[in-house]
């Protein structure tokens, strides 16, 4: 597994986060050929954090993970049942809001 990303204040109040990690082919099992092969994948991912210009002390948060969409399948290591399984949808978005105390 290797990860490489940047992080830029693009103002005082704006932040934005780029990262890509990359993980190598998994080794294969003995397991049923059910799923599609494991392989090696990037995911990119980007993070955005805006603080409020108001009186209240507000930030908002974006996360986009596999940015790029990407499928990926990890090696089914714990009974050797099938080859592999499915670890994430695809591309998935979160927001959240935070309050400083």
């Amino acid at each position: 597994m290797a990860k490489l990303g940047a992080f830029f204040n693009v103002n005082k109040d704006l932040t934005v986060g780029l990262f890509n990690t990359f993980f190598g082919k998994p080794k294969e099992n003995a397991g049923a050929i059910v799923n599609p092969e494991a392989k090696a994948v990037a995911l990119v991912n980007l993070n955005v954090n805006y603080k409020l210009p108001i009186s209240l002390p507000l930030e908002l948060n974006v996360n986009f993970q596999n940015l790029l969409n990407s499928d990926y399948n990890y090696t089914e290591f714990g009974r050797n049942w099938v080859n592999s399984l499915p670890l994430q949808p695809g591309m998935a978005v979160y927001g959240g809001i935070a309050i400083q105390l």
